[in-house]
């Protein structure tokens, strides 16, 4: 490393590129902004085709596979937070149908979300509340 730095302040360019090398670490293909068209996610049926596109970028070279593992991954979180949201307000409105007190972990709830859950819960004649609630 001596003899790197010695060389690196006497104007060899080999050595200068390589003691800054040492020093300020590339970034990595990990670390790269990566730009591409992916589906916008607003429904949990999106995820699917959102899935599709980082596969089909990752089988056409546009990014890395460490990189759609990393986009997977965004994914699947993603998948999570839409699940929990679901379960969360499917829950408040069984509780609600069957008298329970109401214990509100957010007052606002995407309308989306509520519209969907709504759905669900109509669909099902076992999980429609009682009259009159």
């Amino acid at each position: 490393m001596g003899k790197l730095i010695k060389l690196a302040k006497s104007g060899k360019p080999y050595a200068l590129r390589l003691a800054v090398e040492r020093l300020i670490p590339a970034r990595g293909a990990r670390d790269r902004a990566v730009a591409f068209e992916l589906p916008g996610v607003a429904v949990a049926a999106d995820l699917a085709t959102a899935a599709a596109a980082v596969i089909g970028h990752a089988a056409s070279g546009d990014i890395t596979l460490s990189e759609a593992r990393e986009f997977m991954a965004l994914l699947e979180a993603q998948r999570k937070v839409m699940e929990t949201t679901d379960l969360v307000v499917r829950l408040e409105a069984l509780e609600a149908g069957a008298g329970l007190p109401a214990v509100t972990v957010r007052d606002e709830y995407d309308p989306e979300v509520k519209a969907r859950v709504r759905r669900l819960l109509s669909a099902d004649p076992r999980l429609a509340p009682p009259e009159g609630r």
